[in-house]
């Protein structure tokens, strides 16, 4: 009789301690996870912050509408122009094989 109480204090005290430690685990892998989520987000912050400078476009601080802000150019004549005057890009390639009519 003596021996079955200990034997359930021993099981109801070993429960006890590995869901204490479960608890511990979840809890440490819920912050691990959580600070891998944020390391991830800087990380894609830096990466689209340098992105967004090469294309000289400037980001917007926390909170504001717009993703992205194009700085406005003056317009400098002394240019060159993107194409040359007169000139119309093809906007759709023609298959071989189509017949125009």
């Amino acid at each position: 009789m003596v021996n079955e109480d200990r034997l359930k204090k021993i099981e109801q005290d070993q429960k006890e301690l590995q869901d204490d430690l479960m608890k511990k685990m979840e809890d440490r892998l819920a912050k691990t996870q959580q600070d891998m989520r944020e390391d991830i987000m800087k990380s894609q912050q830096d990466m689209l912050g340098k992105l967004a400078q090469m294309l000289g476009f400037q980001l917007p601080e926390k909170g504001e509408a717009s993703i992205l802000n194009h700085p406005k150019k003056p317009t400098d004549e002394s240019e060159d122009p993107a194409y040359p005057p007169g000139f119309a890009p093809i906007q759709a390639r023609i298959q071989p094989g189509n017949n125009l009519k």
